[in-house]
């Protein structure tokens, strides 16, 4: 729309020749029209068009920037070097998941097996995706990030969830998570307006069982999920990790967004998924945009409350954008370069890819069931400090 207003500002000044219209179905001519006459009139209709998407200004929405709630971490939230060897246990295994070895181990083979079927058999997230899910959680676990587990727009695919991912990284009983949905249709399509009505939580996830106390669970996405009701989702404590998906607007993105970044815990991390393709959501990519440019524009003016997050890993669809804090971004892409097996290929390791000033992490990778079972059993696959 900003274009397309330059444009029609600048079309009555060019000079072009003028055409004759060709004669219309019925023979009619349509007269002789300039150009230069014609161009900024189909020019404002297309900026009509355009605008309907369009988020406000940003001069307009800095009330709506402010962050309601602050977070205050209960851990101590330790932004020091990552060490894979700290991870484990004298039993050898991870010691930070509620879930035993045997269980996630038996997830995982699931996941993978899964994803050799392909088609509509594939799982909600990648096998990539939950290696690096579960490798950010156990680094998390090593610096004392605390917090909620959070996802918004969840998916299932026969009897898996997208949400599987997130409840098998938990650490106690009593620890918030928060699902909203899952949701049937396409994501890009369909959004939060499809509710799966045949899921049940004790029935589709192995790690849940009976919903906990500790699970809120929403059938519906709010009109407007403030930071004041995430923040209460995650029992006022933030997210340690916050998935969202299914986001199709760009007024809705942007609303959602800043109030993720609002109730992310200190070292919280937000997977945002949708934006792997300029053509699948192209309003909901305005959004996100919109909101990275707004965090860099206010934040230089002082606004208090306004978070600004550093993309730090790309792990393609099904997978998603993460994002962090900006001093904390580095710290994540070092714990994931520790614990990677010896044949995940950095796409950037020569040349640097950067959004939004911030260095994003690529793979060329396909995670094998022998690489997510090592790091949900020893805390890492590197060759050089996994055991065998």
């Amino acid at each position: 729309p900003a274009l397309l207003r330059v444009l029609s500002l600048a079309a009555p000044s060019l000079h072009l020749r003028r055409h004759r219209l060709r004669p219309g179905a019925a023979g009619t001519t349509a007269g002789l029209m300039p150009w230069s006459q014609g161009l900024p009139a189909l020019l404002r209709v297309l900026v009509l068009l355009g605008a309907v998407e369009s988020v406000r200004p940003f001069a307009g929405s800095l009330a709506a920037v402010q962050c309601n709630q602050t977070v205050h971490g209960s851990g101590s939230g330790k932004k020091e070097a990552f060490s894979a060897t700290a991870t484990g246990a004298s039993h050898g295994g991870p010691p930070c998941f509620l879930e035993s070895r045997e269980q996630l181990i038996t997830h995982v083979r699931r996941v993978c097996a899964a994803e050799k079927l392909g088609g509509r058999s594939s799982p909600p997230l990648r096998p990539e995706a939950t290696f690096f899910l579960g490798a950010l959680a156990l680094a998390q676990c090593r610096l004392d990030v605390v917090g909620a587990l959070g996802e918004v727009g969840g998916s299932r695919v026969g009897d898996m969830l997208s949400f599987h991912v997130l409840s098998m990284l938990r650490r106690r009983h009593e620890e918030k998570v928060l699902l909203v949905g899952p949701f049937v249709g396409d994501d890009g399509a369909n959004g939060f307006e499809q509710f799966d009505r045949g899921f049940s939580i004790a029935r589709s996830d192995p790690f849940m069982g009976t919903p906990p106390v500790s699970l809120t669970l929403l059938s519906s996405m709010p009109d407007d999920l403030a930071d004041e009701n995430l923040l209460r989702y995650s029992g006022d404590a933030g997210f340690r990790i916050l998935r969202v998906d299914r986001l199709r607007g760009a007024n809705e993105t942007l609303r959602l967004l800043r109030s993720c970044a609002c109730v992310l815990a200190p070292g919280g991390i937000l997977v945002l998924e949708g934006i792997s393709s300029m053509s699948d959501r192209p309003s909901m990519q305005e959004g996100f945009h919109r909101f990275m440019l707004e965090s860099h524009v206010l934040v230089p003016g002082g606004h208090r409350g306004r978070r600004r997050l550093a993309p730090f890993l790309w792990a393609g669809k099904r997978g998603g954008l993460f994002l962090a804090d900006e001093a904390w971004a580095d710290v994540y892409r070092g714990a994931l370069r520790e614990v990677l097996p010896a044949d995940a290929r950095l796409i950037n390791a020569v040349s640097d890819k950067f959004l939004y000033g911030s260095r994003v992490l690529t793979m060329s990778w396909e995670a094998k069931q022998e690489d997510l079972e090592k790091l949900f059993r020893y805390g890492t696959v590197a060759a050089d400090r996994a055991p065998g």
